[in-house]
């Protein structure tokens, strides 16, 4: 995807770890010393066309495993944790930090299926515009 600078995120990422490691590798010297940054095309250029192809396919095949991730994990804490607030009384302290572990994995998880939605916006999830506008909606 494009951000408002116009870069990818993976051309933007690029530039910013050859930022730090430029300013890193400075020391006391200062900015007098620092190489350029490669132009825009060169960082393209040094990553593999393989990365720029969407696949509505794999795309897809990630919603739906994400899902599933998420499915397991609700399984799995509803199984082995007592669900707060159904009469069961209280919770230990150990059911407490599950349902941290839980949210947080959970959250996780779920940050993926946002990464995903976040993608079609930018055209990144599919070459289909209406998959891209219906799965990111």
């Amino acid at each position: 995807g494009f951000n408002l600078t116009g870069r990818s995120s993976r051309e933007h990422f690029l530039a910013s770890v050859m930022c730090r490691e430029t300013a890193s590798s400075l020391g006391d010297a200062g900015a007098k010393k620092a190489s350029p940054i490669p132009p825009l095309a060169e960082l393209r250029a040094a990553i593999p066309a393989k990365c720029f192809e969407r696949s509505s396919a794999r795309s897809l095949a990630l919603v739906v495993r994400d899902g599933l991730v998420m499915a397991s994990f609700a399984a799995v804490a509803t199984l082995l944790l007592r669900i707060p607030g159904t009469g069961a009384g209280e919770l230990t302290v150990l059911e407490w930090l599950g349902w941290l572990v839980y949210a947080f994995a959970q959250g996780t998880a779920g940050t993926g299926w946002w990464v995903l939605a976040h993608e079609c916006g930018h055209g990144g999830f599919s070459p289909s515009s209406l998959l891209n506008n219906t799965v990111g909606w």
